[in-house]
């Protein structure tokens, strides 16, 4: 327990240096900002404009699209499946240009343009949506983002990021005649949900298609991948701590669906007639307890199962110790999540092989690749 509650002060200071630096902005730099916004909107809309080649990756598509949440997990995925097929991708972002520029790679020269924006100001979100007729919305954080001011505060909660960010999106689409909206939601995100995290994007949901009626939503189960939270952080508290706490002792069920799958996925939908309106459930091909996922991972990384079940009040009393600081590894909420399933239920569709085109992929093809790096000694331990 103690690695759960001292992991997320080793970020502290650096959090607290990145929130004071970002309230030093002045008004003049903004101002340069939104110039140099509309700057890279305007060369992306000229570009567009010239349709040429075959959907390579030197080719040109003519179609603009601005993808919101390039820079997280998913996002990198989805901008690499855009660009490669010649789509021109306009990046907000906000803080340091670090953040985002890597992204350039995964297009020809001038195809990925980050551009800093404030989700908070109407009018820097309108300069990056102008010239794009598609968007797509990954905004998404699986704890409530906090900063320094005196003492830790709310930066920016569940709500916000997951049903107001949102609808302010699609307003700004349906006001500038975006032709196509796809929105990320969440598989879990059910009527009658005790998470505040599936709560706030089922309220994004409804947002979403009271003013953009013809969004697509897509609808993803637990994700993983390389740079995920979900299978890295079991393998990493599995290095960290003498045992891993389970909760319920792992009973609920988990339908893990693989990024890259995702990110096809929702490429897939873009110009097709049949996305307008539409809600795609998405989810892998493997249906396992959480207890049977956790034991998968430390086969793996060649960890003995040692597994304990601990009362969800202790659990619960720990997350909401150790959310108290920037960029938390465990929360009280996602106790909550762990008590429900997170899977296609009865009467409810896998769109997923109908998008690729072909078998979804499943953890055992995939996760080796990621989850070998916590091996004690490294894999180079194996050479039988």
């Amino acid at each position: 327990l103690g690695g759960i509650l001292l992991i997320p002060l080793r970020r502290c200071t650096m959090q607290v240096a990145a929130a004071a630096a970002a309230r030093a902005a002045s008004s003049s730099s903004k101002a340069s900002v939104r110039h140099f916004s509309k700057h890279v909107a305007r060369d992306a809309r000229v570009l567009s404009q010239f349709d040429s080649g075959f959907g390579g990756y030197s080719s040109n598509k003519g179609i603009t699209a601005t993808v919101f949440g390039a820079t997280g997990f998913v996002g990198r995925y989805v901008v690499d499946k855009l660009a490669s097929k010649g789509i021109t991708v306009i990046v907000p972002f906000r803080g340091d240009d670090l953040e985002a520029r890597h992204l350039k790679l995964m297009g020809d020269l001038g195809r990925v343009n980050p551009v800093p924006y404030d989700p908070r100001v109407v009018d820097s979100v309108r300069d990056v949506v102008h010239p794009s007729q598609l968007v797509v919305n990954l905004i998404g954080k699986d704890f409530e983002t906090k900063h320094w001011a005196g003492s830790f505060v709310k930066n920016y909660t569940y709500e916000q990021v997951h049903a107001e960010i949102p609808r302010m999106l699609a307003q700004v689409c349906a006001e500038q005649g975006v032709h196509q909206f796809i929105h990320m939601s969440s598989l879990a995100a059910r009527p009658g949900s005790l998470s505040e995290l599936d709560t706030s994007k089922l309220n994004g949901e409804i947002a979403v298609r009271a003013h953009f009626p013809d969004a697509t939503i897509v609808k993803p189960a637990n994700i993983f991948g390389d740079e995920d939270r979900f299978m890295n952080q079991i393998a990493r508290l599995a290095r960290a701590l003498p045992s891993f706490a389970l909760v319920n002792n792992g009973t609920a069920q988990v339908q893990p669906v693989y990024v890259n799958d995702v990110a096809k996925a929702v490429v897939n939908m873009v110009q097709s007639p049949d996305a307008v309106g539409a809600t795609y459930n998405l989810a892998g091909p493997d249906v396992l307890t959480r207890k049977e996922l956790t034991e998968f991972v430390f086969d793996v990384i060649r960890r003995p199962p040692t597994v304990v079940d601990l009362p969800i009040s202790l659990l619960q009393g720990i997350g909401k110790f150790v959310e108290q600081f920037p960029g938390p590894y465990f929360t009280a909420d996602q106790v909550v999540q762990q008590l429900s399933d997170n899977i296609i239920e009865a009467g409810e569709e896998n769109h997923l092989a109908d998008l690729l085109g072909e078998d979804p992929t499943s953890i055992q093809h995939a996760s080796y690749r990621f989850l070998h790096q916590y091996r004690l000694g490294g894999h180079f331990m194996e050479t039988a």
